[in-house]
């Protein structure tokens, strides 16, 4: 149990599910299905659907999703009410994404949820081997070292890509079954350019940024050589997976259809999204630094300099998906208006809290006192102070 919540606290989540005709007209795509799910702490019992507010039989109105060790940043529920103080705090609140089984059932929930007899099977094979990958489990690869590429961000972007392709789903785009699973498994897979074999052991996994994607590609291609289920999307994966380079022109790729052009649009929003909406981001941020440092990156003197024009890329982000990802992002909100009641956009409600405490602290002298998340800039002091 959360810490915050005491023993004798018992939270029902009450749903109640409006069909309208638009869910209900949409074959093989039914509104949102009642069932239990443990997402959030993966302990606290809810009965989940579309439109649900909290009730709190101790009348204390802590919410159950809460930071473990972090009291300070428990929700505050009001009677009758839906809405949620603290938004910068609310999207690891509904999942809980450092448990990567938390964060895999809220996708196999959200899955289920577009159809019930959606196969999740290939997805959860994919996933475990990525973890294994992260762990350096994986045959024949060493454990991740990138720190701000790590798999926080691939469970981020994993969860982000399932949440919009949801979202896409309710507004009346229409993808199949069998790209729905490519565009989550390219989630997972996008990112393993980074890891290194156990025979490369110069430096560290940020060498590869500027390659990272293409090296993705490859891995994703010998994982899927042969394969009865994909061996014939190959090409699927690699125009989905491109669409994650924030300089490469969207407009360049031949997709092979227009849904493979959705999941490959819906990829790069998530992988923005994910990214940016994470309640460690700026501290992060620092780790980001020292891989374009490690990769030889040029354009930042130092950690400051890349905190400070952080704010400039994120209007190059916005830009991005408004106009070469083609607003995708923005099905996010059916998505969190349908799977939890919240009509709003949460990523864009957490990365404008972010942008918003960045631009203060760049204002302030000793901007690292104000980066206390995640012990992110204690471990960097450290390592100095050992380097010395």
């Amino acid at each position: 149990m959360p810490a915050g919540i005491n023993n004798s606290g018992i939270f029902i989540a009450v749903s109640f599910i409006i069909f309208s005709e638009k869910y209900v007209s949409k074959k093989n795509y039914p509104a949102q299905i009642n069932g239990i799910s443990d997402a959030g702490d993966c302990n606290s019992l809810c009965i989940l659907g579309p439109f649900q507010f909290i009730i709190s039989l101790t009348g204390n109105g802590i919410c159950p999703y809460i930071v473990p060790g972090e009291s300070e940043y428990s929700l505050q529920c009001v009677p009758g009410d839906r809405r949620m103080k603290n938004s910068t705090e609310k999207l690891i609140q509904l999942v809980n994404i450092e448990d990567p089984d938390c964060v895999l059932k809220e996708v196999k929930f959200i899955l289920l949820s577009m159809n019930s007899d959606f196969s999740t099977k290939n997805i959860e094979n994919v996933f475990q081997d990525i973890i294994m990958l992260f762990q350096g489990k994986y045959q024949g690869y060493q454990a991740c070292n990138t720190e701000y590429h790590d798999l926080r961000h691939t469970l981020e972007v994993f969860l982000a890509t399932s949440r919009l392709i949801h979202g896409a789903l309710i507004d009346g785009r229409l993808i199949s079954e069998k790209m729905i699973n490519i565009g989550i498994i390219s989630a997972l897979m996008h990112d393993t350019g980074y890891s290194q074999t156990l025979d490369d052991v110069n430096g560290t996994g940020a060498k590869y940024t500027v390659s990272h994607i293409l090296r993705s590609i490859e891995f994703c291609t010998k994982y899927f050589a042969g394969s009865p289920s994909y061996g014939g999307d190959l090409n699927s994966f690699r125009d989905i997976l491109l669409c994650t380079g924030f300089t490469d022109r969207i407009e360049g790729i031949k997709f092979s259809s227009p849904e493979v052009e959705t999941v490959g649009k819906i990829l790069g929003a998530a992988d923005l999204l994910g990214q940016m909406a994470d309640r460690l981001y700026l501290e992060k941020l620092l780790y980001l630094y020292h891989e374009f440092k490690d990769a030889g990156i040029a354009g930042f003197e130092n950690e400051y300099d890349l905190l400070k024009k952080t704010v400039t890329f994120y209007g190059q982000s916005l830009n991005r998906m408004e106009k070469d990802l083609s607003g995708v992002h923005k099905h996010m909100k059916s998505h969190f208006r349908v799977r939890w009641g919240l009509d709003r956009n949460l990523y864009i409600d957490s990365i404008e809290n972010n942008i918003d405490y960045l631009k203060y602290i760049i204002q302030q002298d000793d901007y690292m006192s104000f980066l206390k998340r995640g012990g992110i800039v204690q471990k960097l002091k450290k390592s100095r102070l050992e380097a010395l």
